[in-house]
């Protein structure tokens, strides 16, 4: 069973610089290696992952699982989120 946060494949991309981003929707892009948040401008060109790439990021320990619909990310930061105040 694969263990970490189960995300659609479709919503990881790479950056053009190479970083690996979780795309949050509305321009709003999460760093897998960093927990940073980056707010990019729609709509943006990064490429999806290749089964070659995704296998790196296993290897690294970044991620857990991946299919061909879901990739499992292990150790992503949440969101930091405002107080209820």
């Amino acid at each position: 069973m694969p263990v970490g946060t189960p995300i659609g494949r479709q919503w990881i991309v790479m950056a053009p610089d190479g970083s690996v981003l979780v795309d949050w929707g509305g321009g709003q892009y999460q760093d897998i290696e960093t927990g940073e948040y980056r707010r990019l401008s729609e709509p943006y060109m990064g490429h999806s992952l290749s089964n070659e790439e995704l296998s790196v990021l296993r290897s690294s320990g970044k991620i857990s699982y991946y299919d061909d619909r879901e990739v499992y990310l292990v150790g992503l930061p949440e969101k930091p989120r405002g107080s209820l105040d």
